[in-house]
């Protein structure tokens, strides 16, 4: 009788438990409130895109204005009131610059963290001069004046004392300035990281020793246009101003 008796599995059997899995049961708020994160996910997945892109198109927009209608650097005068090889490795100097700075943009300026200023000839280190920081407004113009004198130990190799007795019979000076600007734009309320510019001036200087009128020698020097080179052309953009830095627009 207990053989043939059949044994009825449902949920208060005990080996139902082991034999007969039960499905897992979910409840309708944990799928809702999944569903929930993932549009809210998507949603801000979509708005950094766009937000990036825009960015984006306004960082290289800025970079191709910038290529195209680049801000310009012209030495407009130089005096050269004393160039003298006093030895071998003793050079002597006095070289006041007139440089204008133009930015033909409208829609943004131009802010100039620091100017590093050096002087070489042939390719020697002669002098060296930081300039202020400033501001250059949309559509402006400003001159800045670095002045290098004093006394310098170069150390000159022999064709360059030959090469510099050479043009001491005319005068003539083959001089070179570079200024190393750290800057950032301004963009209505945007304000760039900093970027530097590396600006590059070849210049024919003639000599004026300053117990000489040479009023007229002044005039011999020719408006010069310097090159231009982006060190780090991929700056990102700020939303809001560095707050170090104060701009009076």
């Amino acid at each position: 009788m207990a053989h043939s008796e059949l044994i009825q599995f449902n949920r208060t059997h005990p080996a139902a438990q082991h034999d007969i899995p039960l499905l897992p049961q979910y409840s309708g708020h944990k799928v809702g409130r999944s569903v929930g994160h993932c549009r809210i996910s998507a949603v801000l997945m979509y708005c950094t895109t766009i937000i990036l892109a825009i960015v984006g198109a306004a960082v290289f927009l800025t970079l191709y204005v910038l290529r195209s209608r680049p801000v310009t650097y012209y030495v407009e005068n130089a005096y050269l009131t004393e160039f003298n090889l006093t030895s071998k490795h003793t050079l002597r100097y006095h070289l006041n610059l007139d440089v204008n700075i133009t930015n033909p943009h409208d829609n943004f300026g131009v802010y100039y963290q620091k100017l590093d200023t050096s002087a070489y000839y042939h390719e020697k280190l002669i002098g060296w001069v930081l300039l202020p920081g400033f501001y250059l407004r949309r559509n402006e113009a400003v001159m800045i004046h670095p002045a290098f004198g004093g006394q310098s130990v170069i150390g000159f190799s022999e064709s360059s004392v030959v090469d510099f007795m050479e043009h001491r019979a005319d005068g003539i000076y083959s001089i070179d300035v570079e200024i190393h600007a750290k800057m950032m734009l301004k963009i209505g309320a945007m304000m760039t990281h900093k970027f530097s510019q590396k600006i590059w001036c070849e210049l024919m200087v003639s000599l004026v020793p300053s117990n000489n009128s040479g009023a007229s020698r002044i005039g011999e020097f020719t408006r010069t246009e310097c090159k231009v080179e982006f060190l780090n052309w991929l700056f990102p953009f700020n939303l809001f101003m560095d707050s170090s830095v104060i701009v009076n627009v």
